[in-house]
């Protein structure tokens, strides 16, 4: 019985971000648009066309959402919605 073949562990690019209006075609979320404690940030990192996602996961919950919600915690960066003639389209 054979296996599946090896993955592919070379590097690919699936994004470049080239200036901050890309960024505008990305939307990032966290815990703090229900009343959790999480933040996240993405911005450029360099002349290379790469970006950084970071920021911080809390599964605390804000004082006035505490009998409401025991704890969170979720933090997320996606794509927007774009047409399919757009210069994005594919990935």
């Amino acid at each position: 019985m054979s296996g599946a073949d090896e993955p592919e562990r070379a590097r690919r690019t699936i994004f470049k971000f080239a200036n901050e209006e890309d960024l505008s075609h990305f939307v990032v979320g966290s815990d703090a648009d229900i009343g959790g404690c999480s933040t996240a940030k993405v911005d450029l990192t360099g002349p290379r066309g790469t970006a950084r996602f970071y920021g911080n996961l809390s599964l605390d919950v804000q004082p006035k959402y505490k009998d409401k919600l025991k704890k969170s915690g979720y933090v997320g960066l996606r794509n927007k919605v774009r047409a399919v003639d757009s210069k994005w389209a594919g990935f």
